[in-house]
């Protein structure tokens, strides 16, 4: 037998003018129904600060309402604070989202919301298709980097494009991959250094350099550099001795080398500023790459910023917030972004501090993103059979109308904390009457077979892809649906830690599971 760990919302509101149904634990029913009332009665009559602050007193008794956040979003439009009405909105949907056995008011209510957030949402798929187009052009300037050896560069470039997307798996194994080999370079250095020697032989060969003996200069610097692995000095003169000799594809890794050494200098000299300079300068010069890189980077920060300006023009200052974290993992110092989140209500930046899907990009992770799904069979998955089968590459869910929920775990044991990634399309629901679920398992004690999940329903479902982000964090789970907060800070109680797949009254096609952990 199977439990569920969700509550069934019986808050339903129909009208201003009929029945207000409130939840018969609530203590503060008739209260909510007076605010409720009066909020609407001061709606109609257009006295609209009076009707915002009426319901935003309803729900500090009661935000479990669905009715009260729309009627709250009413409000805020007419007082011209669009994107607060299109939160409160969102609040309803979400809200609606977690409820089962929908009415058709509510439904109705439902479709309304998505209705009156959908110019917003325009905006946000906007900036939104400007990161991922840049994300497709970071890839495509890091396979070149990894494909000429520029090792450095192109793990610089995956790293930020997961920094944009935490689930670009080709970005998390490529970055794996550059791991290995850099550290199989770094097994050629020498276990103790011995700087004496290394400036013996820099010295030497900045004599040969300047009588332009270029390879008599290399092979002291060689021998310096392997006394002395980490010396941004020694390194910079390596790739002018390269540049020399017409070897640009070293010129450019010890370069890159020079400038990773000296970034990660805690206090830097003049002399190291000096060089970091040079350096930067003589890679302008050689490095195609880089330019193609800095090329790209600048025309996205560019639009992300007039976009940003878009948004503050409209009062859209949770979309502005959002925008400019990701100029700043571009350009942390960047002095138009940090003049426009000067402007930001200092309220509306706590918030999105705090809300889940900002915190979804700052939690910190442990190794990389792991495909869960291989794509050409069900290798370390257990399921029943009948239910699942793999399909040109696509998991496939077909289930029987005389089937139940079915289940896919994920054999090897499941970290504490992690992010599962699930990029689904839904198929045809078995039967029309009967709830249709997707979504994670989380817990499943086996000697009871009892499994604890999180789902979404059918009516939020995209006709198309989905992304689904199912985050275990603490004893707590929080559920992602295409950017929609559909669950947050749900606590279980229960200690089985496994990952597995749940599917219920639907057919469906999975392209992709992936798998990273959290610190």
């Amino acid at each position: 037998m199977n439990k569920s760990v969700f509550f069934i919302i019986a808050a339903l509101i129909l009208t201003v003018s009929t029945t207000f149904i409130i939840p018969a634990e609530s203590d503060n029913s008739e209260v909510v129904k007076e605010l409720y009332n009066a909020g609407g009665a001061a709606l109609n009559k257009r006295e609209y600060d009076k009707a915002r602050d009426l319901f935003i007193k309803a729900i500090s008794y009661n935000d479990k309402l669905p009715e009260v956040h729309a009627k709250l979003g009413d409000a805020y439009m007419a007082l011209k604070e669009d994107e607060l009405g299109c939160e409160s909105y969102k609040k309803c949907v979400e809200i609606i989202n977690n409820m089962e056995n929908l009415s058709n008011e509510i439904l109705k209510l439902f479709e309304d919301s998505k209705g009156k957030i959908k110019k917003f949402r325009m905006v946000e798929d906007k900036i939104s298709a400007l990161k991922d187009d840049f994300a497709v052009k970071l890839m495509a300037i890091g396979r070149t980097a990894m494909d000429n050896n520029d090792l450095i560069l192109s793990s610089d470039i995956f790293t930020l494009v997961l920094r944009l997307n935490i689930d670009n798996t080709e970005a998390s194994e490529n970055i794996e991959k550059i791991a290995a080999e850099l550290e199989k370079e770094g097994k050629d250095n020498p276990s103790v250094e011995e700087p004496e020697l290394a400036r013996a032989f820099y010295s030497d060969g900045v004599t040969l350099f300047k009588q332009s003996k270029y390879n008599e200069a290399l092979i002291k610097f060689d021998k310096a550099i392997s006394y002395q692995f980490d010396s941004p000095q020694i390194l910079a003169i390596l790739g002018d001795c390269h540049v020399k000799l017409k070897n640009n594809t070293k010129a450019i890794k010890n370069y890159r080398l020079a400038l990773k050494c000296l970034q990660q200098k805690n206090n830097r000299s003049k002399e190291d500023d000096d060089i970091f300079s040079r350096v930067s300068g003589e890679l302008e010069k050689i490095d195609a790459r880089q330019k193609d890189f800095i090329k790209a980077k600048n025309d996205y920060v560019s639009k992300a910023l007039s976009a940003v300006n878009d948004c503050l023009s409209k009062k859209y200052q949770r979309v502005a917030y959002s925008t400019i974290k990701q100029v700043n993992l571009l350009d942390p110092a960047n002095k138009k972004a940090a003049e426009y989140l000067a402007k930001i209500d200092p309220k509306i930046t706590q918030v999105m501090q705090a809300d889940v899907t900002t915190k979804k990009d700052e939690w910190e992770r442990k190794g990389t993103v792991k495909r869960l799904f291989n794509g050409k069979d069900l290798t370390g998955w257990k399921c029943s059979p009948g239910a699942w089968s793999i399909k040109n590459g696509l998991l496939e869910a077909k289930l029987l109308p005389a089937m139940g929920p079915q289940v896919m775990l994920w054999e090897s044991a499941a970290p504490e904390n992690y992010i599962v990634t699930v990029k689904f399309t839904p198929g045809k629901q078995v039967e029309a009457k009967l709830p249709t679920e997707l979504g994670c398992i989380y817990n499943y004690d086996e000697g009871q077979d009892y499994f604890f999940w999180g789902f979404v329903r059918y009516h939020v479902m995209a006709s198309g892809l989905n992304t689904l982000e199912f985050i275990v964090k603490d004893r707590k789970y929080h559920l992602i649906l295409n950017n929609e907060l559909i669950y947050k800070d749900n606590t279980s109680s229960y200690n089985y830690p496994k990952m597995g797949l749940y599917i219920k009254n639907l057919n469906a096609t999975f392209s992709s599971v992936t798998l990273q952990e959290l610190k």
